[in-house]
């Protein structure tokens, strides 16, 4: 038999740089969320910038599961320097 794949493993930042030289420091804020199927796994909302470091996403998923959605959107302070990236993505397979 095969294996299932059993969860989702990521990390997630925000490579906004505050505090160059020519622009007012601010401190941008974005949410994240994982979706499965439409629904929501995982949120973290309006998190600051690379000021707060980045942060890991689990998620558990069964045989059941079929679409993983990654999201970003604004956290409510328009989208200037709301530079997210997911890193080292990966899946982890469940027992035989």
């Amino acid at each position: 038999m095969g294996r299932d794949i059993a969860s989702f493993h990521c990390i997630v930042g925000n490579t906004f740089v505050n505090g160059y030289k020519t622009e007012l420091p601010r401190d941008p804020r974005a949410d994240v969320f994982v979706l499965v199927d439409g629904k929501s796994r995982f949120e973290r909302r309006r998190f600051i910038n690379n000021a707060e470091g980045i942060f890991n996403v689990d998620i558990a998923l069964n045989k059941m599961d079929r679409y993983l959605t990654l999201a970003t959107t604004d956290g409510g302070d328009e989208y200037y320097d709301d530079w997210i990236i997911w890193a080292d993505p990966a899946f982890s397979m469940g027992p035989r």
